[in-house]
């Protein structure tokens, strides 16, 4: 069963993580790019480099950091990596291997449009019994 990619666009939507009432109490925010059975997020950090010089008098900033989580029961799992993806899917991973390669997806650089897209496919696989 192959699935192909429709365009589908995700608006930036940011939500406070106390939202979805963790026991650890995350205080986080977080962009939201998929929610339904599933809650797929992103949290972007950037940290403060208090290095001062002529041409940074009031410092500077780091990249953007951006790590992806997905939510189960009252938890943030990380998926940053493909592989930690398929391994909260395991039952599942030939099916989202083929998915990924019938859409040219590559995991780690894929667009949040193809994210929801993967998370959607995802999300309508049958319950394991």
């Amino acid at each position: 069963m192959i699935i192909q990619f429709t365009q589908i666009y995700v608006f930036n939507e940011f939500i406070n993580l106390q939202q979805l009432n963790f026991k650890n109490g995350e205080m986080d925010f977080a962009e939201l790019i998929y929610r339904s059975g599933l809650t797929f997020v992103i949290k972007h950090k950037k940290d403060f480099i208090s290095q001062y010089s002529q041409s940074n008098r009031y410092g500077s900033y780091s990249k953007l950091h951006s790590v992806k989580y997905i939510r189960s029961g009252d938890q943030l799992i990380k998926v940053q990596t493909c592989r930690s993806f398929m391994d909260f899917f395991d039952p599942y991973r030939k099916q989202i291997k083929k998915y990924l390669r019938a859409n040219k997806i590559n995991y780690r650089n894929a667009s949040k449009n193809e994210l929801f897209g993967l998370l959607k496919f995802c999300d309508e696989l049958p319950e394991e019994k």
